[in-house]
């Protein structure tokens, strides 16, 4: 009971140093003299701050797990740390598409999904989706790469979202997030004008 009051109590002081404009917390002199109310109290204290931690907005959702909406279908199949991203030709059917990098000291980090149209009308996936992956805190920006980027209504597509990281962090990191959005019909008219908390759907992986 002890160790998991001070695991809470210093839990809260490290988020409240975090955070700016926050109120003062209140901490009791003795862990032991602890009443139940107050560790109610710190545990909804520490609820907020992480919530605060977190853009609102953001869908949490794991590899493995599908994205249902009236428009498309995206499925995150895995989760992959590599040289080279490759679609075997048995994923395609027909051919091979590699992706290689361009520097010797760093790694991909990228999912591999795939893309159902579910709307009406064509739209394309390159240009309408955004992302960003953030790794023991360095920010890196996700791109997209779709084997069929221009999707026709009950079409499908394999996609991988990826970013290139050094590969001292990359073998050795701590936490890894994925974030990526998108409009409606993964429109891309204000692709280059918006922010990432302006689209209208966001989603975020925690791969660690």
């Amino acid at each position: 009971m002890k160790k998991c009051i001070c695991i809470f109590l210093l839990t809260v002081i490290l988020i409240s140093t975090t955070m700016a404009n926050c109120s003062a917390i209140t901490l009791p002199d003795d862990f032991n003299d602890a009443s139940l109310e107050e560790l109610i109290q710190l545990r909804e204290i520490i609820d907020q701050r992480i919530s605060e931690l977190t853009p609102s907005g953001l869908e949490q959702i794991s590899i493995g797990e599908s994205i249902d909406l009236p428009f498309a279908q995206i499925k995150l199949n895995k989760f992959v740390q590599q040289n080279e991203l490759k679609f075997s030709q048995k994923e395609t059917g027909s051919y091979e598409i590699s992706l290689v990098k361009d520097k010797n000291d760093a790694q991909y980090l990228a999912i591999y999904g795939e893309i159902k149209s579910k709307g009406k009308s064509p739209f394309r996936i390159s240009d309408g989706i955004k992302g960003q992956t953030i790794i023991d805190g360095y920010e890196y920006e996700v791109d997209i790469f779709a084997l069929n980027d221009k999707i026709e209504p009950f079409d499908n597509t394999l996609v991988f979202l990826y970013a290139l990281v050094p590969n001292e962090l990359a073998q050795n990191f701590n936490s890894c997030i994925i974030r990526f959005g998108f409009d409606e019909n993964f429109d891309e008219t204000a692709l280059f004008f918006k922010n990432f908390d302006e689209y209208a759907y966001r989603y975020e992986i925690k791969l660690k």
